[in-house]
């Protein structure tokens, strides 16, 4: 049998088609006292330094799982609004990656941290005095480091704004004040891997803004789009130019900032949410209105549908990738039919796909080390975690053991680390494709490797 399969598959290959990989199926993993609709994805670590999935819902404030889904908490109290009974809509939740215990939840009833893993939280009281998101969308992270950008939803003749929120000060800023003055409202937002970095955001009149100066100078950059409202954005996590944008059932991409928008694919319903897999070059992730998932593994160049085996619902609301297992998919689902959180092991062959634009090949590794490390590699970049904070050091070495290139990483704290290896030695040379371990370690004794092919 497996002769047969080899075959068939090598098979459509030479006959240049690509075999179809479904998902093995969803699991329903809905908190038991969930009781309304499912709606932001988050993820956080709890104070051992395991990760934390959280999922925000229609007036029942936060639930949290450290187990993936097996166990859920529920924080309610701490959302619940004047009068007593009502509560809020928890749109998006994220964490400081530096700081694990302090985190960020928008809702539509303003914003709220938690300096606990999540498990408390406590609103801002400036948002009483309009200081901070009121109807808050979306969330990205600023790849400084600093904080996040926020979007928010106009309030009818009151504009929406794009809002800075600050770790160090607890603090929130609207990049310029003058949206509040408009009727604009901002809704999806992703950074790219530019240098400097720019976010792109989408807005209800000018389709899609884009800065490389935190708003000083903001570009429009939908003038090619038809008309409509851009639903999601995403950044691909290795073309910095690359981006991908939804209207109603329709995906369009944009390879640089002034040639503009082509139509890249058509799906059956409106897309919902659109992610990368920050662990796998070219896979991406399409939620529908009403066919389930899609799943990309060229970068968006073609789709195929996820099996919808145990997704009960297929109205996806939102999408996320669980930082540390590339083959983990989280799905939020409602519709009057009813709603539910599932998750599924989304299919990774061996060796991922080649990158139509770089000729490149990258495989994901992670290997857990000794103190409390583990690391995390796609070709040059690496996800560091260290339990506790610490000096590190950096080793890469050929499959023969020698020592490229040692990167001092200066002191880092607790949580997950983003590094970044130009593919040169320590001599300033080009090192060639082929397979690689890094080596990661502290001034105490801690140890984690991974490894990983890189073909140029």
């Amino acid at each position: 049998m497996r002769a047969h399969r080899v075959c068939l598959v090598l098979s459509l290959v030479l006959l240049g088609l690509t075999p179809r990989l479904a998902a093995a199926g969803w699991a329903n993993i809905t908190p038991p006292t969930m009781n309304e609709v499912p709606f932001g994805i988050g993820f956080g670590y709890n104070g051992a330094g395991d990760k934390r999935v959280f999922v925000g819902s229609f007036g029942q404030g936060v639930f949290y799982t450290d187990d993936r889904g097996t166990t859920w908490s529920n924080v309610y109290d701490d959302f619940v609004l004047d009068p007593p009974a009502a509560s809020t809509i928890v749109r998006d939740v994220l964490f400081n990656p530096a700081n694990p215990a302090q985190g960020i939840a928008i809702t539509w009833s303003g914003s709220y941290a938690t300096v606990s893993n999540g498990a408390s939280w406590y609103r801002h009281p400036a948002n009483e005095a309009g200081d901070s998101p009121a109807i808050g969308v979306a969330m990205a992270l600023i790849p400084d480091g600093s904080g996040l950008l926020a979007t928010e939803q106009n309030q009818g003749l009151v504009g929406g704004a794009i809002w800075r929120y600050t770790w160090a000060t607890d603090e929130w800023a609207v990049l310029d004040p003058a949206m509040l003055l408009g009727t604009d409202g901002y809704f999806a937002i992703a950074f790219d891997r530019s240098t400097p970095p720019a976010y792109y955001t989408t807005s209800s009149s000018k389709k899609i803004i884009w800065s490389d100066d935190m708003g000083v100078t903001p570009h429009t950059y939908g003038q090619t789009l038809p008309a409509g409202t851009v639903t999601a954005i995403v950044c691909d996590p290795d073309l910095p130019a690359r981006v991908h944008c939804s209207m109603g059932n329709k995906l369009y991409r944009a390879t640089d900032r002034t040639s503009g928008w082509t139509l890249a694919w058509t799906f059956p319903s409106d897309v919902t949410a659109l992610i990368c897999n920050p662990g796998v070059t070219n896979r991406m992730y399409a939620g529908t209105a009403s066919n389930g998932v899609y799943h990309s593994t060229n970068r968006g160049n073609t789709w195929s549908q996820l099996s919808t085996s145990g997704l009960t619902y297929q109205a996806i609301i939102d999408l996320g990738m669980h930082p540390e297992t590339a083959s983990r998919l989280y799905a939020s689902a409602g519709s009057a039919a009813g709603f539910g959180v599932f998750s599924t092991d989304v299919p990774l062959p061996h060796g991922h796909d080649p990158d139509p634009e770089q000729g490149a090949l990258r495989e994901t590794r992670e290997e857990s080390g000794s103190g409390g490390m583990a690391l995390r590699s796609a070709g040059e970049m690496l996800w560091l975690r260290l339990g506790s904070a610490a000096e590190v050091e950096l080793e890469v070495f050929d499959p023969n053991g020698r020592r490229l290139r040692t990167m001092a990483l200066g002191s880092m704290t607790a949580g997950e680390h983003q590094v970044t290896w130009d593919a040169m030695d320590d001599g300033g040379r080009r090192v060639a494709p082929g397979v690689y371990l890094y080596r990661a370690r502290t001034g105490r004794g801690g140890t984690a490797s991974a490894k990983a092919v890189v073909l140029r």
